[in-house]
């Protein structure tokens, strides 16, 4: 009706030189403006403040106005009393999530706008309240489709390592914004690193990297305390060939689920890491179709092999004769 209303001549001419615009009187011409914003929805911010602060204009222009382009969105141009209007914030970021930077500060901590907001891109939490910026919800909400959100996340979050895991799943660039404490956990660090294996030595510190001990765990078959691997259960025995360990060697057994076992012969000098690796080789060629990347190392402990000594990855380069007590040690691995 607005367009049989307006003489469409106008409209082509408007929209080819917007500073017709200006002659606009309000309300007087408040039909023009309507029928302009819906011919040509990005005229929107030339009109006079009073038009661009009408709620009949301004639902014009934050409904019509192509999603997600790179021209600002309609709120940014309106009136205080539009970013105040909690039914025309939500229209505007379903549109334009990151223009919750223009809504009023009250919307800003408002769930409903926000959630709406971060849902549709994560990026969107800079601009939410410190209040919403600290709620689980939310961060999570936003880190679910924008890693590089965690920038704008709460300092408690930033030192959560669920919370920043999930942020370095999704980018692995993330890490940056992680707590001082987070960015020099070597543990933490190795799960990151494996989980962006290629691209490590750009992710993790180089103070940290460049570790003997990290690199040993990085490369190494040893899981990290908390994720699944095979149970294997194995004894690790000394036989002494002359003076001294060099002169010895280790036959270490390994007993399956099943029943069945495997020996491993292994020289005298051999490493945690060598033993895992060994036992992953088994598991490989026993699970064809389901290959483990990593496997649990328990070491047996005491007289009577009845002392658990979880391994860390960080041990893979100690040897083995270094955890034996007593020439016979029982070894599981879980």
């Amino acid at each position: 009706m607005m367009r049989q209303t307006v003489d469409a001549a106008w409209l082509e001419r408007v929209s080819r030189d917007p500073s017709q615009i200006m002659q606009l009187t309000y309300p007087k011409d408040k039909d023009k403006a309507l029928a302009l914003v819906t011919y040509c929805p990005r005229l929107f911010k030339f009109l006079a403040r009073e038009f661009r602060a009408d709620e009949d204009i301004a639902l014009h222009g934050l409904q019509l106005c192509p999603s997600g382009s790179p021209a600002p969105p309609p709120m940014s141009y309106s009136g205080q009393n539009i970013s105040e209007k909690k039914d025309l914030a939500l229209i505007s970021v379903q549109h334009w999530p990151t223009s919750l930077e223009y809504v009023h500060d009250d919307l800003k901590d408002d769930f409903d706008v926000v959630h709406e907001a971060v849902s549709r891109d994560g990026m969107a939490l800079a601009f939410a309240s410190s209040r919403l910026q600290n709620d689980r919800t939310i961060v999570e909400e936003a880190l679910g489709n924008r890693g590089l959100a965690l920038e704008f996340a709460s300092k408690r979050f930033r030192a959560d390592p669920e919370i920043v895991m999930a942020a370095v799943r999704l980018h692995q660039n993330a890490l940056e914004f992680a707590s001082p404490e987070l960015q020099s956990d070597p543990d933490f660090l190795l799960r990151v690193a494996r989980l962006h294996s290629r691209h490590a030595k750009k992710v993790i510190p180089s103070k940290i990297f460049q570790r003997p001990d990290f690199q040993a765990a990085f490369t190494s078959s040893l899981a990290i305390p908390g994720d699944g691997a095979p149970i294997i259960t194995g004894f690790i025995t000394q036989s002494a060939n002359g003076n001294g360990d060099d002169d010895c060697c280790l036959d270490c057994t390994a007993s399956w689920m099943s029943g069945e076992t495997n020996t491993f012969h292994l020289k005298a000098e051999a490493t945690v890491k060598d033993f895992s690796s060994e036992l992953k080789n088994a598991v490989r060629r026993k699970e064809a179709n389901n290959i483990p990347r990593y496997i649990h190392l328990v070491l047996m402990l005491g007289e009577d092999a009845d002392e658990a000594c979880s391994v860390s990855p960080f041990e893979a380069s100690r040897r083995l004769l270094d955890f034996l007590p007593s020439p016979r040690a029982r070894l599981c691995a879980c």
